[in-house]
């Protein structure tokens, strides 16, 4: 009871058509993630910086010297919030978010003079939800709030933070 030549080749075109299918997908949500990624970078060149301005402003009224030095750190903030919600979907690279990333995130949020800015821009604004609980986690890896279950089958991750 072998497996004729008949049989091998309908196995093989099954499995090609698996491959394909499975090629077809990823290739897919590369390109979504492309296109996202691209608006993204769009947004935060054209508006994002009035409103910063005009957020922080709004606020600062009566402080103007400090201004511009907490829109600074509003978009250094704004930057970090990205790294741990794209790492918290599994979009950054497990050794890129061990060693650079989390641990520079870390660093310059637990060190002055970013963490007195840290402090004041928490304290102004409700925004930066994934930084607030990566700081809130102990900097545990945002990756690892996901469902383990969900990491090991490469699923897409669900944002979500951790407490």
């Amino acid at each position: 009871m072998g497996l004729s030549i008949a049989d091998i080749s309908g196995l093989a075109t099954a499995l090609g058509v698996l491959f394909l299918a499975c090629q077809l997908y990823l290739q897919r949500a590369q390109g979504r993630s492309s296109f996202e990624d691209s608006l993204v970078r769009e947004y935060r060149q054209l508006i994002k910086p009035h409103l910063v301005d005009a957020q922080l402003a709004k606020v600062l009224h009566d402080r103007p010297d400090e201004q511009q030095r907490l829109v600074n750190a509003y978009r250094y903030f704004d930057l970090c919030n990205e790294q741990v919600f794209l790492r918290s979907l599994g979009r950054v690279g497990r050794w890129t978010w061990r060693t650079q990333w989390g641990p520079g995130i870390r660093g310059r949020l637990t060190t002055e003079p970013v963490l007195t800015d840290w402090m004041e821009v928490k304290k102004l604004t409700n925004d930066f939800a994934e930084l607030r609980a990566f700081e809130r986690s102990g900097f545990s890896d945002p990756w690892l709030w996901q469902p383990w279950w969900r990491r090991h089958l490469h699923l897409p991750a669900e944002p979500r933070h951790p407490g």
